[in-house]
């Protein structure tokens, strides 16, 4: 099913498991002034508060069969001069684990100084090169077994799954709102790895 963030400030994602789905963040140029809505762009940030995101210790894995972007970063390309930074405090730690390589690109981020504002990327390695600060520690993985069982929807990564490493450890009000105990092993995506 994936996610849809759209013109809001702050959001925080952590530990979820994405399969065949796509993580969205989107801003665009609406706002309480001459909107005919109403209530929905007067009850978000206005159009430049709208960043802060994390999303960190994600598990984004796509079938053979899958062919959208992982990970879809937008904004209208004419909003590119005023919304020049991301919508993003922190993105790291993040695992793409993909049964085999399609043709989508795994990321699409805007806004880039590039023509048409948005750039496709094939791995976080190429969203690093382009901005330092993300996905330094977020990895790709092709043709692996990554969970106890897809078919029965046991989303517990394979302790044998190289991707286990990248985790970082959760922040305290994260491990709060998930019961998570003090103590746990940092771990990618919605479960910890089964042996």
């Amino acid at each position: 099913m994936g996610i849809h963030i759209l013109n809001s400030c702050d959001v925080k994602v952590y530990q979820n498991t994405f399969v065949n789905s796509t993580a969205t963040f989107a801003r665009s140029e609406r706002s309480a002034q001459g909107d005919h809505f109403g209530w929905h762009p007067s009850s978000g940030p206005d159009v430049d508060e709208r960043d802060g995101h994390i999303f960190v210790n994600n598990l984004m894995y796509g079938e053979a069969g899958f062919h959208r972007p992982h990970l879809f970063v937008w904004q209208r390309d004419f909003l590119c001069e005023r919304l020049d930074e991301p919508q993003f405090d922190e993105l790291d730690h993040n695992v793409y684990a993909l049964a085999s390589r399609g043709d989508s690109p795994l990321i699409l981020w805007s806004p880039l100084k590039v023509q048409g504002c948005i750039a496709e990327m094939n791995s976080p390695v190429n969203l690093n090169q382009l901005l330092p600060k993300f996905s330094g520690n977020s990895k790709l993985y092709q043709g692996y077994n990554v969970f106890q069982s897809l078919e029965l929807k046991r989303l517990s990564l394979l302790e044998s799954f190289p991707g286990n490493g990248h985790a970082s450890k959760m922040p305290e009000s994260i491990s709060k709102i998930l019961n998570r105990p003090k103590k746990d092993n940092p771990y990618i995506g919605a479960f910890p790895s089964v042996r």
